[in-house]
């Protein structure tokens, strides 16, 4: 009896150990690059348009303001933006825009993009309502967003957004 005893701060110790390291594994390997920012998303809007063709509101355009909070330049960045809305089909749940060239460490630069330069906004039908948007600014492997392997997620933000 007396050895069981005097093992367990022991085996405590272990598992206390263990459970720190697994806590410092995830935070440095999952949480970090989305919740730290390495990009952050200071300000974002959605406008919205009407659609005679198929009566339905299709997203006008959108505009984000981005700053590298980082120590290197970052390149291929695009903003992906999913919505909370009903669709009736999966292409319908959100887009992403192409931020351009690469954003230099300390860079603030406003993002600005219209259905009628990018198709994919368009392809992101709403029907009235007030939605919740999540934009993140992501790198994609291959620098492929049809693939849709994300190879980093350096920022996020989510905004209220109203279709009339």
């Amino acid at each position: 009896m007396k050895e069981n005893r005097s093992k367990r701060p022991y085996y405590i110790g272990i598992v206390a150990f263990v459970a720190v390291v697994v806590i410092v594994a995830v935070l440095a390997f999952g949480g970090i690059p989305r919740s730290a920012g390495a990009v952050s998303i200071n300000k974002a809007s959605l406008s919205w348009e009407y659609s005679n063709f198929d009566q339905k509101y299709h997203v006008k355009t959108i505009t984000v303001e981005l700053t590298n909070n980082g120590k290197d330049q970052i390149f291929d960045l695009f903003i992906d933006v999913k919505g909370n809305w009903p669709v009736e089909y999966e292409n319908e749940k959100g887009f992403y825009i192409r931020v351009g060239a690469g954003l230099n460490p300390g860079e603030t630069r406003t993002i600005s993009d219209s259905v009628s330069n990018n198709w994919n906004i368009d392809s992101a039908t709403k029907q009235t309502g007030t939605y919740t948007a999540t934009l993140q600014v992501i790198k994609y492997k291959y620098n492929d967003p049809i693939v849709n392997q994300v190879e980093n997620v350096y920022g996020e933000r989510m905004i209220d957004t109203h279709v009339p």
